[in-house]
């Protein structure tokens, strides 16, 4: 275990409040983020989509499979670091510039002095740690709602009759005169794609990416809004809007490009930006307390 500061040490410095941040907290953290992948990786390791039925005739499933305009490991890895990386180049100005020329106290401007083990570390990776693990415990959590929701319901993809070429167990296959029926056995028998595109075929609700890109979108608009606003709006108001802004647009145009390839319904989409708006509200606002005094 990390040693505590004495009471005597803190006597040197009474202006000054010392914490120490346990290992053990650090580990625990880790330990979390780590516990929700693990369900997530079996569910697309192991795990089998629910078989839901068709309706022979079903036009929202008659689209030809295209591929991604933006892959979901694209969405994953730039849109984390384009939201990290605008949270630290802000906590950086805040730290660094606006925090030390808007303070109007003779007293030192930050009271808390943070260590691990007894080893002195700048407030600005405190801050910064804490929004990254909070930004991961969204993003896992998310996730794993995702796959579950997905695996359980086994909605199809708007590509489904391309990717699959459904044949009906036990009944004939459809015939004009029996378009409206609905089948509930049956296997895919397109060898053209592989099983994983098959098993993927069977898991359409909801989009991942619109709930990516509007959690990512809305976490970095709440943080801008909480934490950049109060300083940056004396000198442009219009800017930090405008760069929220942006950033909605970017997380619409990374939702619907499902709709236009063929990979989401609409109501999947919509689902999405619902899903991703509360996951930001959620942790911004009630867990990390955004709004609240610093």
């Amino acid at each position: 275990m990390c040693p505590t500061f004495s009471a005597e040490q803190s006597q040197l410095e009474p202006n000054v409040e010392k914490k120490n941040i346990s290992i053990l907290r650090i580990s625990a953290d880790v330990t979390i983020l780590l516990l929700l992948g693990i369900p997530t990786f079996y569910l697309r390791l192991f795990g089998s989509p629910y078989r839901r039925g068709y309706i022979c005739n079903d036009q929202s499933l008659q689209y030809p499979y295209l591929e991604y305009s933006i892959a979901t490991l694209q969405i994953a890895i730039f849109g984390s670091a384009l939201s990290l990386t605008i949270v630290t180049l802000c906590e950086i100005m805040i730290a660094f510039f606006w925090e030390s020329r808007s303070r109007k106290s003779s007293l030192p401007r930050h009271q808390i002095k943070y260590s691990i083990c007894n080893i002195n570390v700048h407030f600005i990776w405190i801050r910064l740690y804490k929004y990254a693990e909070y930004f991961g415990l969204g993003s896992f959590a998310g996730l794993l709602l995702m796959d579950v929701t997905k695996f359980f319901t086994g909605v199809h993809r708007p590509h489904f009759f391309d990717v699959c070429h459904p044949k009906p167990i036990g009944v004939p296959d459809c015939s004009e005169n029996e378009f409206h029926r609905y089948i509930d056995q049956y296997e895919c028998t397109n060898t053209n794609y592989s099983p994983f595109l098959v098993m993927d075929a069977h898991m359409s609700f909801y989009s991942g990416h619109a709930a990516f890109a509007f959690y990512m979108a809305v976490y970095v608009v709440l943080y801008l809004q909480a934490r950049v606003h109060p300083y940056i709006s004396k000198y442009s108001p219009m800017f930090l809007p405008l760069l929220q802004f942006l950033l909605i647009v970017l997380a619409t145009y990374i939702s619907f490009s499902n709709f236009t390839d063929n990979k989401h319904h609409a109501t999947d989409i919509f689902c999405g930006i619902v899903v991703g708006n509360l996951f930001a509200v959620i942790i911004c606002v009630y867990l990390m307390k955004l709004f609240a005094a610093d």
